[in-house]
């Protein structure tokens, strides 16, 4: 994933090429399953809210996600909900250095709290409270095949899409899994 406004101004930034993956083929894989980190970053100037004593800093989590991951030998990594205690910049942004530190990919989920920055300062659920999240660590759901298998990431955290988001959203899983019905 690549946020478009980088690339807007320099379209050669991104290279496009696909190469199917030798490990993607393997019929049998492991993958780590992770949720509810609630990382909080130092509060920032433009951040609506506080961070919370309780919430585990970047340093706990990478080091937690090292040791999680090096128990086994995992292709790869789902990661989900609550990534975040607020959803502020700041926050999204560390936990997008702990997955690029991975040992494996690791393939996010968003979560009511990754959302909260924008409920925290009055934002209606009208203007995309998810949009922090997207500019950084990519889209809300989306799919990937692995290993012969079809993986769909979907949050069910519907109070915090707009209306037309959750329609959008709930036609593509419905198109996604209709154009994925037959699995080779």
């Amino acid at each position: 994933y690549k946020p478009v406004g980088k690339i807007r101004n320099d379209p050669g930034a991104v290279d496009f090429d696909l190469i199917p993956s030798r490990l993607r083929r393997r019929r049998e894989f492991e993958f780590a399953h992770l949720s509810d980190f609630h990382l909080r970053h130092k509060r920032d100037a433009t951040s609506a809210v506080t961070t919370s004593r309780t919430a585990p800093t970047a340093t706990i989590i990478r080091h937690a996600v090292k040791q999680v991951l090096s128990r086994g030998n995992p292709a790869f990594a789902v990661v989900t909900a609550h990534l975040t205690q607020f959803g502020d910049i700041p926050s999204l942004n560390a936990f997008r250095r702990i997955m690029e530190s991975a040992t494996c990919p690791m393939f996010p989920m968003f979560g009511a709290h990754d959302s909260f920055e924008g409920l925290l300062s009055g934002e209606p659920v009208e203007e995309r409270r998810n949009r922090r999240y997207e500019s950084i660590l990519g889209p809300t759901f989306y799919s990937f095949d692995w290993g012969w298998r079809h993986f769909v990431i979907y949050p069910n955290e519907d109070d915090v899409f707009s209306p037309i988001d959750r329609e959008m959203k709930s036609k593509w899983l419905e198109n996604d899994l209709q154009a994925h019905s037959q699995i080779p």
